[in-house]
């Protein structure tokens, strides 16, 4: 290692010897990586651009949580017939069409549709198997027909308990995301039926309700009337419905066999701490100086906070990463404007931020016994608390020599946006992650494109 070399600089531009195998290490790892981030950046402007995108949204948003995950849980067969083993519980957004089932961990399973099984079992949740009716038409303001009449459809289902006792409440819903709820009638099965559609009045489409759903609720909680104007005002949502049946099971005194609690968003916090390294370069037909000095990159420390939020109902796999970190970088470089011996000119420039970065990603997690895989996308938005604008041009004509010193830049922006990509592993409540963040820069200018590539490595620990 060449005596003198400064791998790591603190605060007050002071050099941290301590950690210098580290961060060589990193500077190593940097340079693997930008081969693959050039790669990426020539991928995003370029023909493939949406194909890239549309492999991302793939990555992200596609429903991909079919690993496998057997836990403990029951179903009760055809014959009546209760039957303990593992059920490959998925935490279901939507209703299953099928479940799998074994007797043991060893052992093949089965795959079960709603006509095999009566009901099934796990975690603390409860499916039964019904042929039951489907209202079908849309929701969506866009989708509305003028017809009142409900568009049923006869389907094969997997029904989650809401609420079951004297009285049932049940949920499907289905593929498109549409909730139908059901209610349990001397074992039968009775879809609450609701509907939007449009009324033309006066030349004006109206959205107007079908909601014979009230009438059914009040039919069936009968014996309570003091839930009548309740029952009334009930939305067609799990939150009103729920609220009708408790208020039922309170005022009649029956019990709650059975109670599906509503999944709420959980959170975790964390703080993270590693190092940044970032590069400066400008894009443009003019600025000549800027344009062509080399900015030497720059490794700094950074720390912060993190928020993560898990979505419900897809275990833990999809959530919102948002962070509060404190970054900093300076580069310099110089550019040479040579025309002879006699006349010529050398421009040092600094230039160097320290920025409050507010970083809002999507992360997808994949996990593989106690450890966890995730990427992450999103965007950075960063406010500038100090910087470094300088610039001293030294020139020589002939036998006349001259120093300027001033700004880099007349004015600047404090605000910076960016994009961020990154991976990393979780184990336990400690991660690791490497991160990837190009942002637009200072520079207000239109002529002048600052381009900031920043590479994160990143350590962290949750509470």
């Amino acid at each position: 290692m060449p005596a003198g070399k400064c791998f790591f600089t603190g605060p007050g531009n002071s050099c941290w010897t301590a950690l210098p195998v580290i961060f060589q290490f990193i500077e190593n790892l940097i340079a693997a990586l930008r081969l693959l981030t050039a790669f990426f950046r020539k991928l995003l402007s370029g023909r493939y651009k949406k194909l890239v995108f549309f492999i991302l949204g793939i990555i992200f948003f596609k429903p991909v949580f079919s690993q496998e995950n057997f836990v403990s849980g029951t179903v009760i067969n055809a014959q009546g017939d209760t039957i303990a083993g593992l059920i490959d519980y998925q935490n279901w957004k939507k209703n299953p069409r099928k479940v799998k089932f074994k007797t043991a961990a060893n052992e093949p399973y089965s795959v079960y549709t709603p006509l095999d099984i009566v009901e099934f079992r796990v975690r603390d949740e409860i499916y039964i198997g019904r042929i039951v009716e489907c209202e079908t038409s849309s929701l969506d303001a866009g989708g509305l027909m003028e017809d009142p009449g409900f568009a049923i459809n006869i389907d094969t289902v997997f029904l989650q308990a809401l609420i079951r006792g004297r009285k049932s409440l049940y949920l499907n819903k289905n593929i498109d995301g549409k909730d139908n709820f059901y209610i349990e009638n001397n074992s039968k099965i009775e879809l609450l039926l609701y509907k939007k559609y449009l009324k033309n009045t006066e030349g004006k489409s109206i959205v107007k309700e079908q909601k014979k759903y009230i009438g059914q609720l009040l039919l069936y909680l009968a014996d309570c009337p003091a839930l009548q104007q309740e029952i009334e005002k009930a939305a067609y949502n799990r939150r009103s419905f729920e609220k009708v049946f408790q208020n039922y099971y309170k005022c009649s005194g029956d019990q709650i066999l059975f109670k599906k609690e509503l999944e709420k968003p959980t959170v975790e916090f964390g703080v993270l701490a590693g190092a940044t390294i970032t590069s400066l370069n400008f894009k443009s037909k003019g600025f000549e100086v800027l344009v062509n000095t080399d900015f030497k990159h720059s490794t700094r420390f950074t720390a912060g906070l993190r928020l993560e939020l898990f979505l419900p109902r897809i275990q833990r796999k999809l959530s919102i990463n948002n962070e509060l970190l404190f970054t900093s970088y300076e580069v310099a470089g110089e550019y040479l404007d040579f025309e002879s011996d006699n006349k010529y000119s050398i421009t040092t420039t600094k230039i160097g931020y320290s920025h409050i970065r507010f970083i809002n990603m999507v992360r997808y997690t994949y996990s593989f016994r106690k450890t966890r895989f995730f990427m992450n996308a999103g965007i950075s938005n960063s406010y500038s608390v100090s910087n470094t604008n300088y610039s001293r041009k030294e020139s020589k004509f002939f036998t006349i020599n001259s120093t300027e010193i001033g700004k880099a830049f007349n004015v600047t922006r404090t605000y910076e946006q960016g994009f961020n990509l990154g991976v990393g592993v979780k184990r336990l409540k400690i991660s690791a992650e490497f991160r990837y963040e190009r942002g637009n820069g200072m520079s207000v200018y239109s002529a002048l494109n600052s381009i900031t590539n920043r590479y994160y490595f990143l350590l962290g620990y949750g509470f």
